[in-house]
């Protein structure tokens, strides 16, 4: 280990060695913490390198908090000095005014170092009392001194440690006294005639008057001078409480012994200097008190000081309002200027004043926040400014409030009012500019959200798509001005608000003139629009479009323009409508405009559309300029507007008036009838009469039109029309109600087969005996509709469900066969889906296709029984319901029903059996094959064969034979063995009636069909053709028979 750290300190560079040494001495390191300090490849190895290396660094500084080591060539920030860190700093000495790079051999020559303190005069201070100034009082330091110049040496010194000492106390803002070094006489008793002591000690006096002085006469106003920025109140609080501590601080300064002492020998050596020496005393008693009663009067205040100070949030700044934190403080000054005898000087007051506005300012400025204010959404940032200038102005108020109150009022204090007479300039010079400044910015922010506008105007027209492409191109160009505007290049974004600032003014004016120029362009393309648009509807929407803009100086004069245009549109609109009125008043109800409306709405509607169509645009004539309201056209179009307006009013009343006289007369009358009635056609309906729905829809208009919002005078519709009325949506359910019950009962009584109406006689009738009560007593003002609505509706519903379900059963027995029918795809064959076979693997492939014709026969033949069984089974639940005797398959009625169903599955099947012949029929013909791409079903050859085993002879025969002569397996047997199967599928569904002693199947029935007869027959007919076609094809090979017949050896 001891090795590894040997070599480790002879790869650093000695220069840094050395001053790693000083530093471990210095901060008192230890050596594992000295040694990470300069880690090769470290920032810290980089700053001792360039100082050691450049001329560049005269001073390296090295930053120490705990363990860590911070070496940099940078002076260290005011941060670093404030925290509890220690600082060394190493500091090259110049060679003939250079820098020069550090040389090891010359180091201790070249490089000073030490502890860079953060309070310097104080450590200097520290140094000329207790180091420099012992060593000068030292008479063995001063030997070598002639005697001429050792008191010049002495008096420079104590000069020196003077200054060193009254500058360490005013920077620490107290005012330090020095006495001089002189030893004072035994006894003071008799005058002292020593006048180089005299001339001392008035010279002392001298200074000490000046820096008591310049501790008196400091005022607020110096705190401007000094931090060269705006102080706020509580700035002049801390001063006074300063002043007041040094005042007093120089008053037991001067009861020292040695002050009295020095006051004593002056007075008794009747100097001149003692009495003002002494006037002087008596002035400093004065400001020591003037300064603690101003402390004293100003120090409530301070709550009140920094609530304003520290409003820097939105919530706060809103709170100096809310809270009346303005009136507060006014209330403390008034107090003050009535209470206290120094601080009630307008000098005083301007000031405080002048102090509030600057926080006031410097509050309102965070609250505004200019770094995000254009960034964030335009309400917004008005919403901030406007704040702004509400708060700022209550301060004004409350300013003003109290400047009143001060004019009549001596806050109780027996003495004459002294009001506040200052210039109101001198107070708010610089808050008037903030707020002229936000003003500025203010209508920036509010122009932004008006051109912001542009972005969602369509103007329409003959000229509407290229002056909405315009009006976007404006709207780009304000953006660009706006960005201009709130990102200068001249000055920060943050001088914005800053009143000192006034680059912005230049800023602010490029911008208006640019915005004045695209309102012009506005303004152009307004006029072009008006010009282009011809109903006055669309004039004021257009208006509308605009809106904000017009009331801008420069589009609102181009619209001044056009306002004589537009009156006299309006006036011709009225005359038109005057006409329209006069001509169709009197044939309104019989020939209503509006085919959908009742006659009287559709007159209320018409005369309403008349009226609105003269008062809509009429309250916009108010916002005409006033040359043009002053003229003889709107005099006139006034007139008219009033007649036209009193006759179409007159009109509307009137035809409610008739309206109103018969609605009680129809409302009694009409609610008396039956709620069923039949037609000579026995078919049932709802009896709502159209009386009364048309009464109803009268009182629903009319209630519509009631809250129309340009309704001047509302249709106070009758009582018992009200109470009509109100039973509407009753009247809505109950005949929806009806309506289902009677199109259900007219639909199943229509659609009802002959053979379904015996199985539910009974329910059926029972259904009809309760219809009958509403078609005979009930009316629609009985109170037991509902529950009679309630009764049919669950029997209508039973009934149907009934019906349905036994007649759906119907359609499925049907599907099912239809479908089995529509599957049959086997015959014919067809080239692109099978191929011609020979008779053995045919008859193999036939098999499969029977076998599965017969089991899927079968499969539907159980489910045609379960759904007669369930039709069966639904009929007798409903008959259950209404405790009636149920049906059982020997029932005359469902016996009938059973054998109507047995028709419809022989039906069925046999046209199964039919379409499977027609399909045999096909593969039999020769020109169907050819005209549908088929081909033939059975290979048949043409062979030679021995008639016998033992004969030597061979003939021409067909294989298999065509005919059943010809030999057994013959093609006729098996074509009429295909016919056969396929009428014997019929056996494989049970007959629906086979209980009632017929024979199972419906083979009988199929085989005794005169279509399975007539297409058996043509099926024979096409093998007769098919075998005469095959033996003129053998007849060409029998002209050689004696090529096969001879003995060809003999």
């Amino acid at each position: 280990m001891g090795a590894e750290g040997k070599d480790d300190e002879q790869s650093i560079d000695p220069r840094h060695q050395w001053i790693l040494k000083r530093i471990g001495l210095a901060l008192k390191l230890k050596h594992q913490d000295l040694k990470k300090v300069l880690e090769p490849e470290c920032d810290n190895a980089t700053a001792a390198k360039e100082f050691c290396d450049t001329t560049d660094h005269a001073v390296l500084y090295v930053i120490s908090k705990g363990s860590q080591v911070v070496m940099q060539t940078e002076h260290p920030c005011e941060a670093s000095t404030k925290q509890k860190k220690k600082i060394m700093y190493f500091m090259k000495v110049q060679e003939g005014g250079k820098t020069p790079k550090i040389d090891l051999n010359q180091i201790s020559r070249q490089v000073v170092y030490g502890d860079l303190s953060t309070q310097p005069l104080e450590t200097l201070n520290h140094y000329t009392t207790n180091v420099f100034l012992p060593m000068i009082n030292e008479p063995s330091n001063t030997r070598d001194v002639g005697n001429v110049a050792k008191p010049s040496l002495i008096e420079s010194a104590h000069a020196y440690f003077s200054n060193v000492l009254v500058t360490s106390g005013l920077a620490e803002g107290r005012t330090i006294l020095p006495f001089p070094p002189i030893v004072f006489p035994a006894k003071l008793t008799s005058t002292v005639r020593d006048k180089d002591l005299l001339y001392l000690l008035e010279s002392v006096i001298v200074k000490w008057s000046a820096q008591i002085r310049a501790a008196m006469v400091s005022e607020p106003e110096s705190i401007t001078l000094l931090s060269g920025g705006y102080p706020g109140p509580l700035d002049e609080l801390a001063f006074w409480h300063s002043k007041r501590d040094n005042l007093l601080n120089l008053e037991a300064q001067l009861h020292t012994p040695r002050a009295l002492k020095i006051r004593l020998i002056l007075e008794q050596a009747q100097s001149s200097y003692f009495r003002s020496y002494r006037d002087l005393l008596g002035e400093l008693r004065v400001a020591t008190q003037e300064a603690s009663d101003n402390y004293r009067y100003l120090e409530p205040m301070r709550e009140v000081f920094e609530t304003i100070n520290q409003a820097t949030d939105e919530d706060s700044f809103s709170k100096l309002v809310t809270e009346h934190t303005f009136m507060k403080l006014f209330h403390y000054l008034f107090i003050v200027w009535t209470h206290s005898e120094h601080y009630n000087t307008p000098v005083r007051l301007v000031v405080i004043v002048r102090e509030v506005c600057n926080d006031l300012i410097t509050a309102a400025r965070e609250n505004v926040n200019i770094n995000d204010l254009f960034s964030c959404e335009s309400e917004e940032a008005v919403s901030r400014l406007s704040t702004t200038l509400l708060v700022c102005g209550q301060f004004k108020a409350a300013y003003f409030s109290y400047k009143q109150k001060a004019a009549r009022d001596n806050g109780g204090t027996g003495k004459n009012p002294q009001p506040w007479k200052f210039q109101n300039t001198t107070l708010f010079s610089r808050l008037d500019a903030f707020l002229e400044r936000c003003h500025d910015v203010l209508d920036v922010l509010e122009t932004v959200v008006l051109f912001n506008r542009l972005e969602r105007i369509e103007i329409g027209g003959t000229h509407g798509s290229e002056q909405s492409a315009q009006v976007a191109s404006i709207h780009q160009q304000f953006l660009a001005a706006y960005q201009d505007f709130h990102t200068p290049t001249n000055y920060p974004p943050s001088g914005i608000l800053d009143v000192d600032e006034h680059r912005f003014d230049c800023t602010f004016a490029t911008f208006r003139e640019r915005v004045k120029q695209m309102e012009m362009h506005l303004a152009t393309m307004m006029s072009q629009s008006l010009d282009d648009t011809k109903s006055l509807s669309s004039v004021f929407k257009l208006v509308d479009t605009y809106e904000g803009f017009i009331e801008r100086n420069i589009i609102q004069q181009e619209w001044h323009k056009k306002q004589t245009v537009v009156l006299a549109s309006y006036f011709a609109d009225l005359l038109e409508v005057q006409e329209l009125f006069r001509l169709n008043k009197d044939t309104m109800h019989s020939q209503p405009v509006y085919y959908s409306m009742p006659p009287t709405i559709a007159q209320l509607v018409w005369a309403r559309g008349l009226l609105e169509r003269i008062t809509d645009p009429y309250p916009r004539l108010c916002e005409l300029s006033k040359n043009i309201a002053q003229s003889e056209l709107v005099s006139e179009t006034m007139q008219l507007f009033q007649n036209l307006g009193s006759a179409v009013r007159t009109y509307i009343i009137d035809c409610y008036e008739k309206w109103s006289g018969k609605v009680g007369k129809v409302s009694m009358e009409k609610l008396k009838l039956n709620i069923l009635k039949v037609d000579d056609g026995k078919k049932l309906s709802v009896n709502f009469d159209n009386e009364l729905e048309k009464l109803l829809r009268d009182i629903n208009y009319l209630q519509i039109l009631n809250t129309y919002e340009g309704m001047d005078e509302k249709f106070i519709i009758p009582p018992h029309a009200l109470v009509l009325y109100k039973r509407k949506d009753q009247f809505r359910t109950q005949r929806l109600k009806l309506e289902t019950i009677v199109d259900t009962y007219n639909t199943f009584t229509s659609s009802m087969l002959d053979v379904e109406k015996p199985l539910l006689v009974s329910e059926l009738q029972q259904f009809e005996d309760e219809l009958m009560r509403g078609v005979n007593r009930l009316n629609w003002n009985s109170p037991d509709i509902d529950e009679f609505i309630e009764t049919t509706m669950a029997n209508v519903t039973a009934l149907n469900d009934v019906l349905n379900n036994i007649a759906a059963n119907l359609k499925s027995i049907t599907s099912l066969l239809a479908d089995y029918t529509n599957e049959d795809r086997f015959l014919p064959v067809q080239a692109r889906e099978s191929k011609t076979l020979p008779l053995e693997e045919f008859l193999k492939k036939y098999q499969d296709n029977k076998l599965h014709r017969q089991q899927a026969l079968t499969k539907i033949g159980t489910e045609i029984h379960e759904l007669m069984a369930n039709s069966l089974e639904c009929v007798n639940g409903l008959k259950a319901q209404h405790g009636l005797q149920a049906l059982t398959s020997d029932t005359e009625c469902w016996a009938n029903y059973v054998r109507h169903a047995n028709t419809i599955v022989t039906r069925a099947i046999t046209k199964s059996v039919v379409h499977s012949l027609q399909n045999l029929k096909k593969q039999l013909s020769p020109d169907w094959l050819k005209e549908n791409d088929g081909i033939p079903l059975i290979d048949v050859k043409l062979v030679l064969v021995a008639p016998d085993p033992v004969s030597r002879f061979v003939e021409a025969r067909f294989l298999p034979p065509l005919l059943s002569q010809q030999g057994q397996g013959s093609l006729e047997e098996v074509v009429n063995d295909w016919v056969k199967d396929y009428v014997e599928t019929a056996q494989y569904i049970t007959r629906l009636d086979a209980h009632q002693g017929t024979d199972d199947g419906y083979v009988d029935d199929v085989f005794n069909s005169h279509d399975v007869i007539a297409l058996h027959k043509e099926i024979n007919e096409s093998m007769q053709v098919n075998t005469q076609i095959c033996e003129k094809f053998e007849a060409q090979f029998q002209a050689f028979h004696h090529l096969w017949a001879s003995d060809m050896d003999k």
